[in-house]
């Protein structure tokens, strides 16, 4: 959320900086996505022994001017080193670019659901750790709750609780998967737990109409 306050940057490396303060120095490895991802991040993290992987634009404020400018076709790589940092780019579907301070610039083979096919280390892991993010986003995007209003609170209301229902069904799921029970929907999960809240304020609304002794016909 934007804050006002002047004094306070709102810069992703900053913001980014901030969120780490407590985690720097203590072997982490940080993986961000493109919108967090640049060398200027790279170069406040440096001697902080905190790791850093995620895909970049070409076009951030550090990268070289040179850097991949040539179309090329699915499956081509190349890269660009500077000291402990690696620049990766990929040809898949589209265009990926990766910064790593980790992994080595080079191919490595994965298993498809349809083929065999030679991927950057830096993908790989990237697509490993951020996986459970971009199903998560994935999924928020299927039921948007947010609507416009110039109450600022409620579009991150609904937000988080969207996302509440999102990661129980995520946990639901993982529960059924490993008892063998069939999967569900986040719709089903928020229509039972909507349902199942409704049940119980009505049970305590008629609880304390039957305790004060107040007739059916007032309900």
């Amino acid at each position: 959320m934007y804050c006002t306050d002047k004094r306070l940057s709102h810069k992703p490396v900053d913001v980014t900086m901030r969120l780490l303060q407590p985690l720097l120095d203590q072997g982490y490895r940080l993986y961000v996505d493109n919108y967090y991802c640049c060398p200027d991040l790279r170069n406040q993290m440096q001697g902080r022994n905190t790791m850093l992987v995620g895909t970049c634009r070409k076009n951030r404020v550090g990268m070289s001017a040179d850097l991949f400018q040539n179309r090329q076709r699915p499956g081509d790589f190349d890269f660009r080193r500077k000291r402990q940092l690696v620049a990766t780019q990929w040809f898949d579907k589209k265009e990926v670019v990766t910064l790593s301070t980790i992994h080595q610039p080079q191919l490595t083979e994965t298993i498809g659901r349809y083929e065999v096919k030679e991927k950057p280390l830096a993908v790989i892991d990237y697509i490993k750790f951020m996986s459970g993010v971009d199903h998560s986003d994935q999924l928020l995007s299927y039921f948007p709750m947010r609507r416009r209003s110039q109450k600022w609170w409620k579009k991150p209301f609904f937000y988080l609780l969207t996302l509440v229902g999102v990661q129980t069904t995520i946990l639901l799921n993982k529960h059924r998967t490993q008892h063998r029970r069939r999967r569900t929907n986040l719709a089903s999960v928020l229509k039972k737990v909507s349902v199942a809240l409704v049940d119980k304020y009505v049970c305590i609304i008629v609880h304390k109409i039957r305790f004060l002794d107040i007739p059916n016909t007032s309900l």
